[in-house]
């Protein structure tokens, strides 16, 4: 009897261990998991900041286009200039 306790003692422990060695080697697996997961992150942070840095550079540039259309005449008004334009000259070489 004693020795079926004794016995019984051992493989629970040493159940116990074998858990404990199975529970060390899944954490080991999730933190590999996490570095992965870090790397992966890092690389994506890297993307962003370099699509952050274009969007910039693309919002600076229409900020100068919008700039410098609002210099530009409109087509109408430039139709409207140049119906002037034309009938001035018509005045113009009608005294010539």
């Amino acid at each position: 009897m004693k020795k079926n306790i004794r016995t019984e003692k051992k493989r629970s422990s040493d159940q116990v261990v074998v858990m404990f060695e199975d529970i060390r080697s899944q954490f080991m697996a999730f933190g590999e998991g996490l570095d992965s997961l870090s790397n992966k992150v890092d690389r994506i942070e890297v993307k962003v900041d370099k699509i952050d840095e274009r969007l910039i550079r693309v919002e600076d540039n229409v900020v100068e286009i919008k700039h410098k259309l609002s210099e530009k005449v409109d087509l109408e008004d430039f139709q409207k200039l140049e119906k002037r334009l034309i009938k001035l000259e018509k005045i113009v070489f009608e005294k010539i």
